[in-house]
C-alpha cells in the first residue's frame, strides 16, 4: 500500500477551479490515506501519479484565498509529508501587459530570477485607496537547483518546439470542454490603466458599458497556445484590481504578474511558483478565463514533472538508500543522458538496418572490448560521418552485455544544441547521476559533498570535487567494470576539455594497486581541436574518414532508405527512383550530413518539385542574388549561442532600414530567401534542421559559388566583436539594466555569450588588440 512517504511532490491550490484543473491534470487518483494523526491540519488533501511521480494536491478546507490560508497549507503538507522533495505553487494570477513579453491572457508566468532580481517578491499595500497604494518588495528565497535546472530544460523544449504543453493542454480541455474551454482572442481585452471599469447591473454582461476607446490595441499572435514567460512574480496579502497602480509595480520591479499566494511562505526554497494569466489586475477582472488559465498553469506543471528523473522508493537495498540517494540526484541533476539518447533518435532518427553494425566487427572495437588494454577507444571523423549515430549504437549494444555482467555502462551526448552542457563539469554530474541512479548505495560514499546548499554549490561548480567523487565511485562499486561512451567531445568547451582529458589521462597511467575495478573508455569526435590528438593520439584509434571504415557503405544504405520512403510517398517509377538514388549519391561525398539535409527537404513534394531541388541543393545559394545581405544573418543564425529573436537578430546582422521597410521588415525578407534553411516560432529564429547548423561549417559549403557562407573561426570573431560593441554602447547608455534592454535589443545576449564566440575564435584572435576596449578594462 502507498504510504505518506511515497509522495514526494506536493503541489498547491488555493481556489476550487485550481484544484479542479489539478484533478483533470493527474495521471491517475489514488486512494485517499488513512487520517492524519495531525490533529491540527485543516488541509483538503487529492492524492496521485502525474508523469512517474506521486503527488499529494494541497488545498485550504477554509477556501479563503490569500496569505494566511496558503502559506498555513504549506506549512501543514510540509508537517504531514516529510518526505516531500519540492512544492510547486499552481493556479491563477493577474498578468502585467506592456511588458516586453507581452503577457496575454491565458499565458503562463513562471516564478525565475531575471537580471538579479529574485524570481519571487512580496509586496505590502500600505493605504487604503488604490490611485495612493504604494508597494514595498522584499526577494523570497531562490529556488534549488534541481528547480532551476528544470527550468531551463522547459525553456529548451519550447525552443527546439518540442513542448508538449499544447497536448497536454488538449487533453484536459476534452474531460470538461465546458468548463475549461478556451475563452478565444476576441476576449482577450486590455484596456487603457488609468480608466476604470463602468459596472453593470449583471456581473455577466462584463465591459459592455466600458467605452470601447478605451481599449489600447495590440498586435494579434500569430499562435493561438498560451506562451510561457519566466520572470518575477509579485505576491501580496491582498489582490491588486488597480490598472495604474499594476504598472507602477511593474516599473519598478520588472514584474510579469500579481498574486496573493506566495506572499506567506517562509523559506520558498523548494518552491516554483507557476501562473496562469487569468485577467490584467486591473479594474475590468472577470472570472472569464480563470479555468482555462488554471488548466494552462497545470498543463506547464506536468511538463516540468515530466523533465525530472523519478526517485523510487522501493528499491531493494538497504532502506535509508532512496533517503541517501535523493538529494544527491537532485543536487547532480542538469541532463538526463538516458533521456538525452531518446531525444536524438526522436531527433535523427531510427538506425537503418545494417547501417553502424561494421563497428562491432573492427579489429580495433574488438581488442578494445576483450582486453584490459588499451583501456580508450578513440573514433575520430568530420561533420556528418555519423558519430553520434555510432554512438548510441554502441551503447545499446554494449548495455544488455555490460548489465548482464553487473557492470555498469555510462555515456554522455554533447551537443551543440545547448552549449551549458558541453563542459567537463557538466558531463561529470550527467555520468554521476546516472551511475547513482543506477547504484543508489553509492550515494553514502559521496553525501558528505551534498550536506548543505552551499556545500553543493561548491561541489557541482569544481571539476576536481566532481572527478574525486567519480573516483569513489570506482572504488566502492561491487561492479568489475565501468565504462564510459562520451560522444561529441570538440563540441565540449576548449578549457574545460583540457581539464577532462588530463584527468583520464592521469587515472588510467596509474590507476593505483588497490584499483579493482576497470575504467574504460570509448570518446568519440572530431579529429579537432588539437588537444584531442595530443591526450588522445597514443591510444587505439578509428578513423571514420579513411576508407576502410566502413562509413561509404552506410551512407549507401541510408540513401536507399530515404529514397525508397520517399518512393513510396510520392508513388515514384523505378526510373524516379534511381534519378534521386544517383542525385544523393553523387552529392553525398560520404557523409551523413548533406543527405539527410536533403532528403529532409523532398519530403511532401511531387516529382517536378523534387527534380528542381535536387539541381539547386547545395549550389542553390549560389541562385540567390542578395548573397552578400544574407551571409551575416546565416552566420548569426548557425553561431549564436543560443536562437535568436528576429529583433536581436536584425541588430545583431546589422539590417538597415530600406525605403518604406523598417529593418525587422527587411530582415523577414531577408529570412525568406532562405526558405530551405530556417524558420521563425514566435518571433524566434531557427534553422530548420539541426544538421543544417553542421552543414554551414562544413568543407561541402566552402567551393564556389556559396564559399562566402562557409562558416568559420573568422565568422566566431566577428560576432564576438559585434557583442562587444553592444556591450559597450550599453555600457555607456544611462539607465537601469532593463531600460537599457529597451534600447539595445542584443544586450543581453551579447553580455552573456560573448566569451562562447570567443573560445571559438581563440586561435584567429589577437587578444592584446582586442581587449583594450574601455568596457574590459573597467
Amino acid at each position: 500500500m502507498v504510504s505518506r512517504d511515497d509522495y514526494l511532490v506536493g503541489w498547491v491550490c488555493a481556489l476550487p477551479i485550481e484544484v479542479a484543473a489539478t484533478k483533470a491534470t493527474l495521471d491517475c487518483i489514488h486512494d485517499n490515506l488513512p487520517p492524519n494523526q495531525n490533529a491540527d491540519d485543516g488541509n483538503s488533501y487529492i492524492f496521485g501519479s502525474l508523469q512517474g511521480h506521486n503527488v499529494v494536491l494541497a488545498y485550504p478546507s477554509s477556501g479563503v484565498y490569500g496569505k494566511t490560508s496558503v502559506a498555513g497549507a504549506v506549512a501543514h503538507l510540509h508537517t504531514s509529508f516529510k518526505s516531500l522533495r519540492y512544492i510547486l505553487m499552481v493556479g491563477i494570477a493577474g498578468g502585467v501587459p506592456d511588458t516586453k513579453e507581452d503577457v496575454r491572457l491565458g499565458d503562463v508566468v513562471v516564478s525565475k530570477s531575471i537580471d538579479g532580481r529574485p524570481g519571487v517578491i512580496q509586496y505590502d499595500v500600505n493605504r487604503e485607496r488604490a490611485e495612493d497604494q504604494h508597494t514595498r518588495a522584499r526577494e523570497v528565497n531562490q529556488p534549488t537547483p534541481l528547480l532551476l535546472t528544470t527550468i531551463g530544460k522547459a525553456e529548451t523544449a519550447t525552443i527546439f518546439n518540442e513542448s508538449k504543453m499544447p497536448q497536454f493542454i488538449s487533453e484536459i480541455v476534452r474531460k470538461e470542454p465546458v468548463l475549461f474551454a478556451c475563452p478565444g482572442p476576441e476576449q482577450d481585452v486590455l484596456f487603457e490603466p488609468d480608466y476604470d471599469h463602468i459596472a453593470s447591473e449583471t456581473e455577466e454582461s462584463g465591459c459592455n458599458e466600458c467605452n470601447p476607446d478605451k481599449i489600447r490595441p495590440r498586435k494579434p499572435r500569430d499562435i493561438q497556445d498560451p506562451v510561457v514567460h519566466y520572470g518575477v512574480i509579485a505576491s501580496g496579502h491582498r489582490l491588486i484590481r488597480h490598472g495604474a497602480t499594476r504598472d507602477k509595480l511593474t516599473h519598478d520591479q520588472c514584474v510579469l504578474c500579481l498574486d496573493t499566494e506566495a506572499a506567506g511562505l517562509e523559506d520558498a526554497a523548494q518552491y516554483l511558483v507557476i501562473r496562469g494569466i487569468c485577467d490584467y489586475a486591473d479594474s475590468h477582472s472577470s472570472k472569464l478565463w480563470h479555468a482555462y488559465a488554471a488548466v494552462a498553469a497545470a498543463a506547464y506543471a506536468k511538463e516540468f514533472l515530466s523533465l525530472i528523473p523519478t526517485v523510487s522508493k522501493t528499491i531493494p537495498l538497504a532502506a535509508n538508500t532512496p533517503a541517501e540517494a535523493a538529494p544527491v540526484l537532485d543536487a547532480l541533476l542538469l541532463t538526463r543522458p538516458e533521456v538525452d539518447r531518446k531525444s536524438l533518435i526522436a531527433l535523427k532518427g531510427r538506425r537503418v538496418d545494417g547501417t553502424c553494425e561494421w563497428l562491432i566487427q573492427h579489429p580495433r572495437y574488438q581488442e578494445w572490448l576483450s582486453c584490459v588494454n588499451p583501456p580508450v577507444l578513440w573514433i575520430s571523423g568530420g561533420p556528418g560521418k555519423g558519430k553520434t549515430m555510432l554512438a548510441i549504437y554502441i551503447t545499446e549494444v554494449l548495455q544488455p552485455e555490460v548489465e548482464a555482467a553487473g557492470n555498469v555502462l555510462l555515456y554522455y551526448f554533447c551537443s551543440n544544441r545547448n552549449k551549458n552542457q558541453n563542459t567537463a563539469l557538466t558531463i561529470m554530474r550527467g555520468i554521476i547521476h546516472q551511475w547513482i541512479s543506477l547504484q543508489p548505495y553509492l550515494a553514502r560514499y559521496i553525501k558528505k559533498s551534498f550536506d548543505t546548499v552551499e556545500i553543493v554549490k561548491y561541489t557541482v561548480s569544481n571539476f576536481t570535487l566532481l572527478w574525486n567523487a567519480f573516483l569513489t565511485l570506482l572504488r566502492q562499486t561491487k561492479s568489475s567494470q565501468v565504462i564510459c561512451v562520451l560522444d561529441g567531445l570538440d563540441e565540449c568547451e576548449k578549457g574545460s576539455l583540457g581539464q577532462l582529458l588530463r584527468a583520464v589521462g592521469n587515472y588510467l597511467s596509474h590507476p593505483g594497486e588497490d584499483a579493482r575495478t576497470r575504467l574504460k573508455f570509448i570518446l568519440l569526435s572530431r579529429p579537432k581541436p588539437a588537444i584531442l590528438e595530443s591526450s588522445l593520439g597514443q591510444y587505439q584509434r578509428i578513423k571514420l574518414d579513411e576508407s576502410d571504415a566502413g562509413i561509404s557503405d552506410d551512407v549507401e544504405r541510408y540513401i536507399f532508405a530515404n529514397v525508397a520512403e520517399l518512393a513510396s510517398e510520392q508513388n515514384l517509377s523505378g526510373e524516379m527512383v534511381a534519378q534521386v538514388q544517383q542525385a544523393l549519391l553523387a552529392g553525398a561525398d560520404g557523409t551523413f550530413l548533406w543527405v539527410g539535409f536533403v532528403a529532409n527537404e523532398l519530403e511532401g513534394r511531387n516529382w517536378a518539385q523534387i527534380k528542381e531541388l535536387l539541381q539547386c541543393v547545395p549550389k542553390g545559394l549560389g541562385g540567390i542574388d542578395d548573397k552578400e545581405a544574407l551571409v551575416p544573418i546565416l552566420q548569426w543564425v548557425v553561431l549564436a549561442a543560443r536562437p535568436l529573436t528576429v529583433d536581436e537578430l536584425t541588430v545583431a546582422a546589422g539590417i538597415r532600414p530600406s525605403g518604406t521597410l523598417t529593418a525587422t521588415q527587411v530582415t523577414m525578407s531577408l529570412l525568406r530567401l532562405c526558405g530551405l534553411l530556417v524558420k521563425i516560432e514566435g518571433g524566434v529564429v531557427n534553422l530548420v534542421h539541426e544538421s543544417a547548423k553542421e552543414f554551414f561549417q562544413s568543407s561541402q559549403v566552402n567551393i564556389r559559388g556559396i564559399s562566402m557562407f562557409y562558416v568559420t573561426q573568422d565568422a566566431h570573431r566577428a560576432l564576438m566583436r559585434t557583442c562587444l560593441a553592444h556591450v559597450e554602447r550599453g555600457y555607456k547608455t544611462p539607465g537601469s539594466v532593463h531600460e537599457k534592454s529597451r534600447q539595445h535589443p542584443l544586450l543581453h545576449y551579447a553580455s552573456q555569450y560573448w566569451p562562447v564566440h570567443f573560445q571559438h575564435a581563440e586561435d584567429v584572435i589577437d587578444k592584446q588588440s582586442e581587449f583594450c576596449r574601455p568596457v574590459l578594462l573597467v
